[in-house]
């Protein structure tokens, strides 16, 4: 995953911050919960683009989330 936080972004805000205890219960087990119901097309997606992204564009294909994501 990329360095920066996957957990938010300008225009999402996560359910608990990332340094409270509810974090993991609330974000990090649902969030790896999802990535690993996508699958593994999806998870190199999101290794590169962040969770956000990705997750927000899953029902199009892996193909087009790409050259969507890299045009901005």
């Amino acid at each position: 995953m990329r360095a920066r936080s996957n957990s938010e972004t300008a225009d999402y805000t996560a359910k608990a911050p990332s340094d409270s205890a509810d974090y993991r219960t609330k974000v990090a087990i649902p969030t790896m919960a999802a990535v690993d119901y996508l699958g593994p097309e999806y998870r190199l997606l999101i290794n590169e683009f962040g969770y956000i992204p990705v997750y927000r564009l899953r029902r199009l294909s892996p193909e087009v989330i790409r050259r969507t994501l890299s045009h901005g």
